[in-house]
Formats: structure tokens, C-alpha cells, sequence
């Protein structure tokens, strides 16, 4: 048992089975926004599924990453 000094992190990059890392994370959101690129031309890209980046876009996967906003003058 871990105590709170001692908890594992396994979400993102630190887990074992990630494909992506998070500023791969970053990419696909920023194609998903400023593309005309399908999601299975981004998978392709990416060696990930379809449903990966529809996860991603839609918040169930890497939910912890975002892009920043820009400033409005």
C-alpha cells in the first residue's frame, strides 16, 4: 500500500502502455483544430487508431493536456 508521499502517477507519458507523448498530444489537438486533416489521416499519422483521436478530441483521453488560448486584445 503507497502512501501519499508514494502514490504512482499513471496517466500520460508515465504510463507504460502510452503511445503518445504529450507534446504528440498537443500536435493532434492543434490539427483537430486548425486542419482540414480527417481524424483517420491524424491516426494515420500518428501509428494510433481512429478512436484514439476521437478520444482525445472529445475529452476521455489525455483530457489533462490543452492547448493554450490566445489572448484577445
Amino acid at each position: 500500500m503507497l502512501d501519499e508521499t508514494h502514490q504512482l502517477n499513471t496517466q500520460g507519458e508515465n504510463n507504460g502502455f502510452s503511445k503518445l507523448t504529450e507534446a504528440q498530444v498537443r500536435e493532434i489537438k492543434k490539427l483537430l483544430v486548425q486542419s482540414n486533416l480527417t481524424q483517420k489521416t491524424i491516426s494515420s499519422q500518428f501509428n494510433v487508431s481512429r478512436e484514439t483521436i476521437s478520444s482525445i478530441k472529445n475529452g476521455r483521453r489525455w483530457q489533462d493536456v490543452v492547448l493554450p488560448t490566445k489572448a484577445v486584445a
